[in-house]
């Protein structure tokens, strides 16, 4: 494994086919954690000091990323594992010779390595989401700089960044219960995909001042995966750069003094949702 990375020893660029093990040693800013912001600065500290989060959805968002844009690395580094009983001895034996032929890959069950292959050929499939990752680009680029204001390091992993229809463009994955432009919207606001789109053109920006077009490539995680690209509005992305500025300034606050508080003490009101009341409204 790699030596940790000292902040001093950060120089800013455009890093294709640094392993994510390598990128994620940096001592900088990603949304990831800039996110956590949106909580309190003690949830981001939470996040430095334990690591990145992990669940199933999370793993299978992942693999879904490898299978749509390293479909190579995939068929290297993963494999169908078949089903077996082990509690018998001829289960046994067949998973003892499977292990050992499949060493260096990482055993999936049918149904993962099926989905994956399901998801990455329903982009692939789709007209303008396929014409978008035949173009030029570079898949699982990682960018380093500098955060003009505080100074801060940043870091971001891009799904892709290339061109597309003649414009400098990113582009992000991204797998989701509904492609539906309602229902991403809503997703986009709560898991604040905004934000990260900000943050991602502000890196490449601060790299290579260009004119960029954001992109969402978007895979259903069920079937019949249904794709969907988006634009992002510009008024999103205002607000994203809104947010991530803010938050930005709180974590280089956070590290000047050391202190990382949560929610505010005292006594705070606290009621239902606004929909919530015309819903009760309308009944």
């Amino acid at each position: 494994m790699s030596a940790p990375v000292a902040a001093a020893d950060l120089k800013p660029g455009l890093f294709p086919g640094l392993p994510f093990d390598e990128y994620a040693l940096w001592p900088a800013a990603n949304f990831s954690l800039l996110s956590k912001f949106r909580r309190t600065a003690m949830h981001a500290r939470h996040y430095m000091l334990s690591g990145s989060e992990g669940s199933e959805r999370m793993r299978a968002g992942w693999l879904a990323h490898v299978a749509i844009l390293e479909p190579r690395v995939f068929e290297r580094d993963y494999v169908a594992a078949p089903k077996l009983d082990r509690r018998t001895k001829v289960g046994k034996a067949g998973w003892a010779d499977f292990v050992s032929a499949h060493k260096d890959q990482e055993a999936l069950t049918e149904e993962e390595f099926g989905r994956c292959h399901r998801l990455s050929r329903a982009v692939h499939e789709h007209q303008t989401a396929g014409e978008i990752l035949r173009g030029a680009g570079i898949n699982e680029a990682s960018l380093l700089w500098r955060d003009e204001e505080t100074g801060t390091p940043c870091k971001a992993r891009l799904d892709r960044i290339g061109s597309y229809q003649g414009r400098p463009t990113i582009v992000d994955v991204k797998t989701t219960t509904s492609a539906a432009r309602r229902d991403w919207e809503r997703s986009v606001a709560s898991l604040a995909y905004h934000e990260q789109a900000a943050h991602y053109l502000e890196g490449a920006s601060a790299l290579a001042p260009l004119d960029r077009l954001f992109l969402w490539i978007v895979v259903e995680q069920d079937e019949p995966h249904g794709v969907a690209v988006y634009e992002t509005e510009d008024a999103a992305l205002s607000q994203g750069r809104d947010d991530c500025h803010r938050h930005l300034r709180m974590y280089a606050e956070c590290l000047e003094t050391g202190l990382w508080p949560g929610y505010a003490p005292g006594i705070d009101y606290a009621g239902i949702p606004a929909w919530a009341y015309r819903s009760l409204d309308a009944d």
